[in-house]
Parts: structure tokens; sequence; C-alpha cells
């Protein structure tokens, strides 16, 4: 069946990542497969395999000059999985480290025996280098915590690592730091599956959702509006303050019309006080004597995260979970996260600071700042493909194609030297689905 798409605003993600430089992408067929195939213990008989298989290609293409090329490279790590931030000199990043650069690995995804299958497993690394942090947050007493918004590019996490230093204190002191995984707090999230949330009554500054909107004071203060339908379709807010007892949420700039009851919203971007219960709470220090003064890489390896971190589909591809990192104890320093605040350098674009606070009321939410931290995330299914087609430029209405356990034919031209600035990549899959939005 040959498949075109009529929307008139397209978003493509490999692996839960928005792709910035794809000029097209073709779906060539999709539909049953037979195989047949005979077994050595008896050569006359013959059996059929019958799958489901879709085909098609990308077309990817770096269109600006400067930075186009690097870019490119990157977008590439998210298809080939070449992408990854290591030490300096180019070795492993490792803990201690104090500088770091982009490293382009030689795996070749289409080869069968390495990580081109349909489930074959697979690497890809988020991560905010140290030279671009400009500020700090401080633990200066137990249970300040900070939370850091993730957005999942692969079902588990392998490796994680977090731009610190420390201050005060003397030789021999250490704070302690507990990291743990929390879900995201959404309502009506088109993008993630979920049926678009109605309000009851509103104004151009409030939404009112009796029933609904009764998590704890302040507990979407961060968090965005979208409004999906109705006067106001296509609009978005950040919510300033939210009240159980009135199921209502607050924003600062008006809307230009009231919302009216049954206008159709979303809810994203806040931690939820659900723990990924998958996940076990970690334990690390932060020494004086190794960070005091400097910033440095505080790095836990697949063994020091342990198996409910590495092991398992622990993680949806494509959805949002925050990491919670707060202090546990002090010897006499004072542990630091080293963080971002240029708007260039801000990927989620969400942070919340909490002062002896281990809950997720985001009563301190720090606009435009993100914590400088590396994930290095697992995929056992290969690569995932998400094609949202809107039939509107306010992303409210269309179609969303998932391709699951995509598995890569050809890649060209190669890679090898990795200078090339357009590329065709031809593709399969025998899982997807189609959902409209």
């Amino acid at each position: 069946m040959a498949t075109k798409f009529v929307g008139t605003k397209r978003r493509i993600e490999f692996n839960g990542h928005d792709v910035t430089h794809l000029t097209g992408m073709s779906l060539g067929s999709m539909g049953k497969v037979f195989d047949t195939y005979q077994t050595l213990a008896d050569p006359f008989d013959h059996d059929i395999e019958i799958t489901d298989e879709a085909s098609g290609s990308f077309d990817l293409i770096a269109t600006d000059t400067g930075m186009g090329e690097q870019k490119f490279k990157e977008m590439m790590g998210l298809v080939l999985g070449h992408v990854d931030l290591a030490d300096g000199d180019g070795t492993a990043l490792a803990n201690l480290d104090d500088d770091d650069s982009i490293v382009f690995s030689e795996v070749d995804e289409t080869d069968l025996d390495i990580q081109g299958s349909y489930t074959g497993a697979r690497y890809h690394a988020f991560y905010k280098r140290i030279a671009d942090a400009d500020g700090y947050a401080d633990f200066a007493q137990d249970d300040d915590s900070i939370w850091i918004r993730m957005k999942a590019m692969g079902e588990n996490i392998d490796t994680l690592g977090i731009a610190m230093s420390s201050t005060a204190g003397a030789s021999n002191n250490a704070c302690t730091f507990k990291l743990d995984v929390f879900d995201e707090l959404s309502f009506g999230n088109v993008s993630m599956g979920e049926t678009a949330a109605l309000a009851s009554a509103g104004s151009t500054t409030t939404l009112r959702d009796s029933g609904i909107l009764t998590a704890a004071d302040n507990s979407f203060i961060g968090a965005t509006i979208k409004f999906m339908s109705g006067a106001n379709a296509g609009l978005t807010r950040p919510i300033t303050d939210s009240d159980s007892s009135d199921a209502e949420v607050t924003w600062v700039a008006a809307l230009p019309t009231a919302v009216a009851s049954g206008d159709q919203y979303m809810i994203y971007g806040a931690p939820s006080n659900t723990a990924k219960g998958s996940f076990a709470e970690i334990t690390f220090t932060v020494t004086y004597d190794n960070f005091n003064g400097a910033n440095k890489w505080r790095v836990l390896s697949s063994t020091d995260l342990g198996s409910t971190w590495t092991g398992g589909d622990e993680l949806t591809i494509g959805k949002y979970y925050w990491l919670r990192l707060y202090r546990s104890g002090s010897a006499g320093n004072t542990g630091r996260v080293r963080i971002t605040t240029a708007a260039n350098e801000i990927s989620t674009g969400h942070l919340h600071l909490l002062d002896q606070a281990t809950s997720p009321l985001a009563d301190s939410y720090v606009a435009n700042s993100e914590a400088v931290h590396y994930i290095k995330y697992k995929s056992s299914e290969g690569l995932k493909v998400v094609v949202y087609d809107y039939t509107d430029n306010s992303e409210t209405n269309g179609v969303k194609w998932t391709f699951n356990k995509v598995k890569l034919d050809s890649v060209t031209p190669s890679f090898a030297s990795k200078q090339a600035t357009r590329a065709s990549v031809s593709w399969k899959c025998n899982d997807w689905s189609f959902d409209a939005i």
C-alpha cells in the first residue's frame, strides 16, 4: 500500500528526539511478506513464514553553513548511533574527568552482526558539556533537591553523569547524594496517546477542570498548558500557580479569548510525585578532596546504577521522565551542580530547585535553566521512528505513525569519513501503528 502524507506540518523523531535536518521521508510499502525455508533435518519440509513489514527511506541533509556539518553528524548519530560524549582526549567519559569532547564511533548499524537487526541493541547519548555551563545549583542543606527533565532515547540507562563541584568544608569531607527517577505529571498529552482533557470553566488567565486537576497545590508550577480546541487552539502558556481545592491552574499572559467549558487542553512538563518504582534509588558521594573548586564529571557506570537501571524495558522511548537528585547528608562540604542558562543551550527548558524539600512541589521552579548532565541510553528494540503529520500549524490535529524496531538496509553515502552532508537511508520494520492525534 503506497502511503502519502497530507498534512500541513510534519515533525519526525528518531528514538524520541526531533530530527531537524530531515528533508523527506517515504513509505514505500506496507503489507505481508512471505518467506519460504526448509530445515536440514527434512529437506522436503518447506515452511512458510508470514510477517508484516513496512519499508521506506529518509532523506537527510545539512542545509545551513557553519554548524551545519556538526549538526548533521549529531543527527546521524541518532540513526547510526555513533555520537557520544567522551573525555577531552577521546577516551570513554569516566568519573572525575574535568573536560569532555564529542566523539563519533565507527558503529555500522547496517551490519546485522552488530546492531542492524530489528531488535539489535543500540546506544544513544544525551549530553550537555561542562563548557556549556554558566552557573551553579548549591546543595547547602540536607534534602535540597534538583529535578532534571529527560526524554527517553532508550528503554534503559547504561551510564549517567552529572557535572559537579564542591565548596566549603575541608579534606576528607563528603556530601552524600541520592538519585532516582519519577514519572512526568501530565493530563491529556495526545503526543503520548492520552485523550485530550476538557475544561469545565476558565478565564483568560485560568482553567478549571473540576475533579481532575486535584494534584497538591503548586504541583503544576513550571508545566505548560496547550489548548487543543476552541478559540485558543494551538496556544501555550507556562503555568505559574495551581490550586487543588479549585482544580485550577493559572498563568500570567492573558489569552485572546476566555477559556470555555469543553475546550480541549493538555498539560505537560512537571514532575509527578510518583517514583518510577522499577528504579532502585542510587546513593553516591561528592568528596571535598576531588571536587573542591573544580568542575568534574560524577559518572555513575552501569555497575554503579545496577540492574534496575540497566536491565529490562523500564522506560518508554519518547516519553518524558524526571531525575530527582537530593542531598541526604554532609560531613561539612557543600555539593554543587553545574547549570546552563544560555537560551541556545537549553534542550528541555525545565529545572526545579527546592530548598529542604524532596517532593515535586515546584514552588521554586527555575525557568530556562538546565543541569549539565550526560545520559547514555540503551535500546534493545533497534531504532524507533515516529512521524507526526499535522493538519494544522498549531499541531492540534492529525495522525501519528509509529515505526518500532526499524532495521537499516543501507546508508548512502558511507559515513566512514563523516564529511557527508546528505544521505539516503533505506529501512524496513515489522512493528508499526497508526493513530489519530
